[in-house]
């Protein structure tokens, strides 16, 4: 089609610059050109619309696709926040258990010595079962001491006269170690 319109466009220079006058049919075949090439102008900017038409659409469908997979995106990624962030708080809710499991459950005071030459370390059960405990003294000068006690649930034992600035470990299986330092 636009082959022959541009035939036509050709033939239809070649009479406008002839000198020649025009016969009664080249006239009607110059009115059949100008229609022809209003038809052709007129097909083309019907086929360009409807091209732009359809790809507008089809870019206006991808569109809403696009948006449809991004909201849904975004809906998956707030579960997933969600849950992490309950997992996180279960964890940490694990973590403080846990260290209070390996905890060694005793209390310890430090008080100064009956005849006032030292200290005393009061070590206090705190289970609900009878607890075997290692104690290590390591005296800032001296030999270091060892010791192991059963401690009956909820009762205490009393280190006495140790040393300023000793440093005495407490330990049982299953827990983790305390440690403690005198003061001067």
């Amino acid at each position: 089609m636009i082959g022959g319109c541009q035939n036509i466009f050709g033939s239809a220079r070649a009479w406008k610059y002839s000198s020649l006058p025009m016969t009664e049919s080249q006239v009607s075949s110059q009115n059949r050109t100008g229609t022809v090439v209003l038809a052709c102008a007129l097909a083309l900017v019907v086929g360009a619309s409807i091209h732009f038409a359809l790809q507008s659409h089809h870019r206006g469908v991808e569109l809403v696709d696009v948006h449809a997979r991004l909201q849904q995106t975004t809906a998956q990624l707030q579960d997933a926040n969600a849950r992490l962030s309950q997992a996180q708080g279960r964890i940490a809710q694990l973590q403080t258990l846990a260290e209070r499991s390996h905890r060694l459950p005793v209390t310890t005071m430090v008080g100064r010595a009956r005849d006032g030459s030292g200290y005393d370390l009061r070590i206090q059960s705190r289970a609900p079962h009878i607890l075997e405990v290692g104690v290590v003294i390591f005296p800032k000068v001296g030999v270091i001491k060892s010791y192991s006690y059963i401690l009956n649930p909820w009762a205490s034992h009393v280190l006495e006269k140790l040393g300023s600035r000793d440093r005495i470990q407490i330990t049982s299986e299953g827990f983790d170690p305390i440690v403690v330092t005198l003061p001067l």
